[in-house]
């Protein structure tokens, strides 16, 4: 399979332009796999003419309905890298099809899941059909001062999980340098979210460029770092938007005992041509541990995220958002396909009332293998609203509870299929003590299975 793949598809992209240009290469890899996944939930309203109900209805908005939803999609993902020498490496990450929907992945029929958009698809848009899509190409050079990696570039991902992150890709420049002495790190990244001069008329610079400095440390059983970045975006209507980031994380790890926390600030100011100025002042904070009992594995976690501290709406604050379009622990509270603490492919009011608020999550999972082929999952966790924004808003603070049960198998060495079952039962910051709904609207059941083919 391997071998057909590499012959198929890196003629016609990489190897193949490498031909044209008469250059030799020293070697040529490709990983990658294929996904297809069913889903099923209880208790949504997606896809419906109601836009405030865009992901769980759990009676938000004075909404009483109870639809359940089911689909099936599925993703191909290549990851191709040629070395041309020891010095310089071509990278790149291709997806095929990413996260289709089954029926709307070539009749731009509105219906794909996953849209340049976010949420359901707009039919009138051409970006929605999910074909090719060159993620990431970008050329890595390992020069007297440091590795160099330019064009298309990962971006956003920053720590020791996915908390926090919105792993993605920009167009810009990584300098991991070698100016400082192992198990110390320098990395400086320029990126260019934006450009306006190139292709418009403008005559003020309406781009958006980011730039950050990194410093880590890594050695044995002890990772750190820290990074400061820098934002300044203005736009056509005459906004400027200017702010800063620090992150920083810490990661140990002995025998049979691990532990993790990052925490994250961004401040600045949001300067309207129109209206009024917006201040930012945002926080994210997580501790993860684990253990091991014999095969059991087990860890507990707690992460918050900062509200509005002026309330919901107001406008001379800001709230942090969401907890990372990547962090998804818990299949529904987390989960992309709800929009309630994730809002990568939709936003439900229910993430508009979390984020404004600031939330608090605590939770715990379970994995244990059964045997060599099969092993079994579990997570189970709760949160509650920022107890003083939700008096302040009249609202009630409990989140609710969520268990969620899994179990993987391997059929083959590199085919994996596997089943997720996840209930959610909305607290009264989400159900009737806030809106007058039927408090039988707050019961949501995901199933999700999936079949995994690596290579």
């Amino acid at each position: 399979m391997k071998k057909v793949l590499s012959a198929a598809l890196a003629l016609g992209m990489l190897v193949g332009v490498a031909s044209t240009a008469s250059a030799s290469y020293d070697k040529f890899e490709i990983r990658g796999y294929y996904e297809v996944e069913g889903v099923y939930e209880s208790n949504t309203n997606m896809g419906t003419s109601d836009a405030t109900v865009d992901g769980v209805n759990l009676g938000l908005g004075n909404v009483d309905t109870d639809n359940n939803s089911a689909w099936l999609m599925h993703q191909f993902r290549l990851y191709p890298t040629l070395t041309v020498n020891d010095k310089i490496k071509m990278v790149a990450e291709i997806r095929l099809l990413d996260d289709t929907v089954w029926g709307g992945n070539d009749n731009n029929d509105g219906n794909n899941y996953n849209t340049a958009t976010g949420g359901q698809g707009n039919p009138s848009n051409p970006d929605n059909v999910r074909g090719v899509d060159i993620n990431k190409l970008y050329m890595t050079y390992a020069s007297p001062v440091g590795t160099f990696a330019m064009g298309r570039i990962p971006f956003g991902s920053y720590g020791t999980s996915k908390f926090n992150d919105s792993a993605g890709r920009t167009d810009g420049i990584k300098w991991s340098t070698n100016f400082l002495a192992a198990p110390m790190k320098m990395t400086l990244i320029y990126a260019k979210q934006n450009e306006q001069d190139a292709y418009t008329d403008q005559t003020v610079d309406f781009d958006l460029d980011w730039y950050s400095i990194h410093l880590d440390y890594k050695q044995d059983n002890v990772a750190a770092g820290a990074r400061l970045v820098y934002r300044d975006d203005q736009d056509s209507a005459g906004d400027d938007f200017q702010n800063w980031m620090i992150q920083a994380y810490a990661k140990l790890t002995s025998d049979n005992f691990w532990i993790e926390t990052e925490i994250s600030h961004t401040f600045g100011d949001h300067t309207y041509d129109v209206g009024g100025d917006l201040d930012q002042d945002e926080w994210a904070l997580i501790l993860h541990g684990g253990t091991s009992f014999g095969k059991l594995k087990t860890s507990l976690v707690y992460w918050w995220i900062s509200g509005d501290d002026d309330g919901i709406g107001d406008a001379e604050d800001s709230a942090w958002g969401d907890a990372g379009n990547d962090w998804q622990p818990l299949m529904i509270v987390t989960g992309e396909e709800t929009g309630m603490l994730n809002n990568k492919e939709r936003t439900s009011d229910i993430w508009g009332v979390a984020a404004a608020t600031g939330v608090h999550m605590i939770g715990a999972t379970f994995d244990y293998p059964v045997s060599d082929k099969m092993s079994v999952n579990s997570v189970i966790g709760t949160g509650w609203l920022d107890q003083e924004e939700a008096i302040a808003n009249d609202l009630e603070d409990h989140m609710g509870w969520e268990i969620d049960l899994g179990m993987k198998y391997m059929l083959l060495d590199n085919l994996t299929y596997s089943l997720n079952f996840g209930y959610f039962d909305a607290g009264d910051a989400l159900t009737d003590e806030n809106n007058g709904a039927d408090a039988s609207e707050g019961e949501v059941l995901m199933i999700r299975h999936k079949l995994n083919m690596t290579f």
